[in-house]
């Protein structure tokens, strides 16, 4: 709840700031300009919240990533299909002192476990931009394919007689993370020139992440990621 209100604050912010655009009329050289096709490139910092049978335990994560996009408007209406690329990493976990998972031992004091995954993703959105002659406000909506590169599994185990570490892959054979992705999505972004914009991203997966990954009674753990990013980018 506290993400979805952070989205829905930054939204309302950037909508307010686009009512300041300048909205003077664009001639047709100018339209021409301001709708041709758009490679851009762009940062995102974000943050995170799982979605899990067990999510009292895990604590919030952070993600980041840099990719590139190109825009294809339909005509000179503003609206327009966006596909794009880019190289995400995201981390979370769990931290938490005197809890009691299956197979640690019955003195452990604190548990930690963290994971940490670079992957793929391959987002096509569309949406309108309500374009002016010194920049504009876009929303968009649509989905975002993920492949995990590696995703590994960092746990903590500490006792009255010390820390115990070890690290594993969780892809590949015996791992219990589904190394594919699908994921929803929607943002506004305010472009303050022809070339720089700043927005904001609500994404959250459409498919469990642990399929295999289950309890005692054989019940499958699910497992999705909900993310709010900010948004800097450049287009060319």
């Amino acid at each position: 709840m506290k993400l979805r209100a952070l989205f829905v604050f930054i939204i309302m912010t950037v909508s307010l700031a686009s009512n300041a655009q300048d909205s003077l009329a664009i001639d047709t050289i100018q339209s021409a300009e301001i709708y041709r096709p758009k490679l851009g490139v762009r940062v995102i910092l974000g943050v995170n919240s799982l979605y899990s049978d067990h999510k009292e335990l895990y604590d919030g994560g952070f993600s980041t990533g840099i990719g590139a996009l190109y825009r294809v408007y339909l005509g000179r209406k503003g609206w327009f299909v966006e596909p794009g690329l880019s190289f995400n990493y995201d981390i979370w976990g769990i931290q938490q002192a005197g809890i009691r998972v299956s197979g640690l031992p019955p003195n452990c004091t604190e548990y930690c476990l963290s994971f940490h995954r670079f992957g793929l993703a391959i987002p096509l959105v569309g949406g309108y931009s309500a374009n002016g002659r010194n920049g504009g406000v876009t929303y968009y909506a649509g989905f975002e394919a993920g492949i995990g590169l590696v995703c590994k599994l960092h746990e903590t185990i500490e006792t009255p007689d010390g820390k115990t570490r070890h690290t594993q892959s969780v892809y590949g054979k015996g791992g219990v993370y589904n190394r594919f992705n699908l994921a929803c999505k929607g943002g506004v972004d305010i472009r303050f020139s022809r070339h720089f914009s700043i927005g904001a991203e609500w994404k959250m997966d459409l498919l469990n992440l642990s399929p295999n990954l289950h309890e005692h009674d054989n019940h499958v753990i699910t497992t999705r990621i909900q993310v709010v990013d900010i948004i800097f980018g450049y287009y060319f």
